[in-house]
């Protein structure tokens, strides 16, 4: 098993996008989000975010994961967040991806890595630390 983790490009975003959506559908259902598969894709499609997969060579489809990321400006400098994440087997992939964002992110100058997450993630993330606390009450 040999993991993969590729950025599409822009151009090729329709292409692969019945690989992806599933795994974009999956993670915006995870969790409450205002993100939707298609503000997804529509994003990535003009560069406001970055799509991601993680795949095993020997077996390409379907993706293990797909990643939607994006940048902002802060004032503490350019931070980069996970917006979406779906996938299977992270065991896999995870820390390898994970490994694979930030360096990209610190080549550009990115000053740290955000994510909105369940509460678990931060078991599957070392170095990562809770910031905010999200709150919400049911009516």
């Amino acid at each position: 098993m040999a993991i993969v983790i590729e950025r599409i490009q822009p151009e090729d975003i329709e292409r692969l996008w019945v690989h992806v959506e599933p795994l974009i559908r999956a993670g915006c259902n995870a969790v409450t989000t205002e993100n939707t598969a298609e503000f997804v894709k529509a994003e990535a499609l003009v560069n406001r975010r970055t799509l991601w997969v993680v795949f095993d060579t020997d077996d390409p489809f379907p993706f293990l994961a797909a990643c939607a990321t994006g940048e902002r400006l802060t004032n503490r400098g350019r931070v980069v967040f996970f917006d979406v994440i779906g996938g299977r087997n992270r065991g896999c992939w995870l820390t390898q991806f994970v490994a694979e964002i930030e360096a990209q992110a610190k080549a550009k100058g990115v000053v740290s890595i955000e994510l909105e997450g369940r509460r678990g993630w931060r078991r599957v993330l070392p170095g990562y630390r809770e910031v905010r606390t999200v709150m919400e009450k049911k009516l």
